[in-house]
């Protein structure tokens, strides 16, 4: 499943007016895995803070099967064997994105406030339910089966934004290893790219040099969003987001997805 920017920017729009986020949203639909792969990678429940062993290589690549990072897994995997460590890399990935100045730190500007927005939207309202009628910074742009959750749910939905800072400040492209985190890139990435059409942003940004490449956020989105499972739960089908809810729910959207390292449990909380 997955949205196009543009259309996701104007359920936002529409979310923030009242409107409920997927009202006269454009989906285009991409059929990369099986409901039994998803059902099986998120069919266990972690904790929020956990530490889980990564499960071995040729498990995630029998559960990648179909996806573009399966393949991307498995081509990676073929090159870096025994019989050839490094071998064949520059054939297997043929584009490595690079975020221009300006996107990168629009990027990286936009992940930071909408963590501060979330825990705002926990001090303010804590456990109580997501209200349209209600001042909401972020949780009522998250989709509806989130909006009953407790404030530790809330929390950890809020850390997920400032890991994805964290890459950024570690001078790598931030990779979403959870639902959690593809969740808060989503939201990021349709945030920073509003900014730069309106240029909604300060000296900071505007002080850097300019770049052709610095309106492409759809190849942005393309590169750092290998799957885009999170954008199923959007459905303005009640029936397909059930569905998705009994395959992955959102207290498994912490879990990391396969293929990826699980965050240091002990990493805390910005407050």
């Amino acid at each position: 499943m997955r949205w196009r920017l543009d259309a996701l920017a104007c359920a936002l729009a529409g979310a923030a007016s009242g409107v409920a986020l997927v009202v006269g949203a454009v989906l285009h639909v991409e059929h990369r895995t099986s409901a039994n792969v998803r059902s099986e990678m998120y069919s266990t429940q972690i904790p929020f803070d956990h530490t889980t062993p990564t499960p071995p290589r040729l498990v995630l690549l029998g559960r990648l099967v179909g996806s573009s990072a399966g393949q991307r897994v498995a081509e990676e995997s073929a090159a870096n064997g025994p019989a050839g460590k490094g071998a064949g890399m520059s054939r297997i990935i043929e584009f490595r994105m690079k975020l221009t100045p300006r996107q990168r730190i629009l990027l990286h500007n936009r992940l930071s406030v909408k963590a501060d927005e979330a825990y705002d939207d926990i001090e303010t309202h804590g456990d109580a339910a997501v209200d349209l009628q209600d001042v909401w910074m972020v949780f009522d742009q998250f989709p509806a089966c989130t909006w009953e959750l407790p404030v530790s749910w809330r929390r950890a939905a809020a850390r997920a934004f400032d890991d994805l800072v964290g890459d950024l400040d570690e001078g790598v492209l931030p990779r979403p290893r959870s639902l959690a985190e593809q969740l808060a890139l989503v939201l990021s990435l349709a945030a920073a790219r509003g900014a730069m059409i309106d240029h909604d942003y300060g000296p900071d940004v505007d002080e850097l040099p300019a770049h052709p490449d610095d309106t492409n956020w759809e190849a942005v989105y393309d590169e750092l969003l290998d799957d885009r499972d999170i954008e199923a739960f959007y459905s303005p089908d009640p029936a397909d987001v059930a569905a998705w809810v009994a395959i992955a729910p959102p207290t498994t959207w912490f879990n990391p997805l396969p293929g990826t390292s699980p965050r240091n449990p002990a990493r805390g909380y910005r407050r």
